[in-house]
C-alpha cells in the first residue's frame, strides 16, 4: 500500500504540472484566484484526484506499519518524479543541485534502514495539545520561508519545495492521527472522534496551503527539483516530528539511531546545497511582492 501510494502521488505530481504549466499566473498573494484556477481546470483535477488516491491509501498503510516505513518507501515517487522531468519536461539540474537531490533521496534510505533494530508496530492517538504546538511552529516556519527566501538569496525551486514540504509534512502528520483514530470502534464513534479532533481540521487547511505552495512552484519552476526536494522534506518532516508525537518508539541500537539522526541531518544538508545553489531554475520576484507573470515564463527551465 505505501509502494502504491508513492507511485500514485508522483503520478498525480506529473499531471499537475501538465496542467498549472497551461493555466494563468498563479499568485500567493491572490490564495482564492488561485484555487479558482485550479478548480476550474479538469486536468489539474484529475492529477489531484490521483495524488488524493494515494494519500487515503497512505491513510490505510499508517494504521498497519510505523510512520518512518511508510514515508521511506516514498523514495520509489521520488525517483520516478526525477525521471519523468528529465524525459518528458526536459529539466536540467547544476552539479550542486543534483549532489543536494542525492544526499535528500539518501536521507530517505537511511530513515528506512534505521528500522532494523526499531520499531514493531504503528503509534498510537497523540496528545492534541502537543499536535497542535507542532503544527503551528511548522506553519510559522513555512509561511517565513515564503516571505524571507528572497532576502537571504534561497533560490526559488528550493523555497518553494521545502514550504510546501513542510506544509505537506503537516498533511502527513494529520493523516496519521486520523488514522489512529479510525483503527478502533464503531462507525458512528469512529465519526464522531474524527470530526471532535483537530485532525481534519489542519489536514484540510495544510492541504490548501501546500496545494497552493507547490503548484505555483512547478508552474513556475522544475517539477524534478521541486517535487523530490519537497517530498523529502515532508517524509523526513513526518518521521522526525511524527514519531514522538505519536509515541512510536525509538531505535534501541546505537547503530539504528545513528542511522536515523543522520536521515535528519542529511536531508536538511542536501536541502541547503540545493536551496544556495548557483541556478534558480526560473527567475521570479519576491514572494511577498508576487505580481502577475507572462504565461511563456512558466515554463521557463535552464
Amino acid at each position: 500500500m505505501a509502494l502504491l501510494a508513492a507511485c500514485l502521488y508522483a503520478g498525480g505530481n506529473i499531471l499537475q504540472k501538465r496542467a498549472v504549466d497551461r493555466l494563468g499566473a498563479l499568485s500567493l498573494r491572490d490564495l482564492i484566484h488561485t484555487v479558482s484556477e485550479l478548480g476550474s481546470s479538469f486536468p489539474w483535477l484529475a492529477g489531484a484526484g490521483v495524488s488524493v488516491f494515494g494519500i487515503l491509501i497512505q491513510i490505510l498503510a499508517f494504521q498497519r506499519v510505523p510512520i518512518s516505513v511508510v514515508q521511506s518507501v516514498g523514495v520509489v515517487g521520488t525517483m520516478l518524479l526525477i525521471v519523468a522531468s528529465r524525459m518528458h519536461f526536459h529539466e536540467s539540474f547544476s552539479k550542486r543541485e543534483t549532489l543536494g537531490l542525492i544526499i535528500s533521496i539518501a536521507a530517505l534510505l537511511m530513515t528506512s534502514l534505521s528500522l532494523i533494530g526499531g520499531e514493531s508496530s504503528a503509534g498510537q492517538q497523540a496528545e492534541y495539545a502537543t499536535f497542535i504546538v507542532a503544527t503551528a511552529a511548522t506553519a510559522t516556519l513555512a509561511c517565513a520561508i515564503l516571505v524571507f527566501a528572497s532576502r537571504i538569496s534561497m533560490s526559488a525551486d528550493s523555497m518553494y519545495a521545502i514550504s510546501s514540504g513542510l506544509f505537506y509534512g503537516l498533511v502527513g502528520l494529520s493523516a496519521k492521527g486520523l488514522s489512529t483514530l479510525v483503527a478502533h470502534g464503531s462507525l458512528s464513534t469512529d465519526v464522531g472522534n474524527v470530526f471532535r479532533s483537530p485532525y481534519p481540521y489542519t489536514f484540510v487547511g495544510a492541504w490548501v496551503l501546500a496545494i497552493a505552495t507547490f503548484q505555483l512552484g512547478i508552474q513556475r519552476g522544475r517539477v524534478g527539483a521541486i517535487g523530490p526536494l519537497s517530498g523529502a522534506t515532508s517524509a523526513v518532516y513526518v518521521v522526525a516530528v511524527g514519531t514522538p508525537v505519536f509515541g512510536e518508539s525509538l531505535p534501541h541500537t546505537v547503530g539504528t539511531a545513528v542511522l536515523r539522526i543522520a536521515g535528519f541531518v542529511s536531508v536538511v544538508i542536501g536541502s541547503l546545497l540545493f536551496a544556495w545553489s548557483d541556478k534558480t531554475g526560473v527567475d521570479i520576484e519576491p514572494v511577498n511582492d508576487v505580481r502577475t507573470l507572462p504565461k511563456d515564463s512558466a515554463a521557463t527551465t535552464e
